[in-house]
């Protein structure tokens, strides 16, 4: 039972380390940028940096469903 918790726990912290840090990229990216029209637009959400910030937090949804299917529901989200 030990190792489930730990598990759960440390798939908790990675989820809320790679959410919060690809969220982080792509608001310090958009605080630094003009958004006018549309090809603004289109070299924000392609460049480089917010391509690698939507991939940690997606990455980040696979730790939570890893820490969902180690523990219960109600034991993970108010951790997460």
């Amino acid at each position: 039972m030990f190792t489930k918790v730990f598990f759960g726990i440390f798939f908790s912290t990675l989820y809320a380390i790679f959410n919060v840090t690809g969220a982080a990229i792509i608001k310090a990216k958009l605080k630094n940028s003009t958004l006018i029209n549309f090809n603004d637009w289109l070299g924000f959400l392609f460049s480089f940096t917010t391509v690698g910030a939507f991939a940690l937090i997606f990455v980040s949804a696979l730790f939570m469903f890893k820490a969902l299917s180690t523990l219960n529901f109600t034991f993970i989200m108010p951790i997460a």
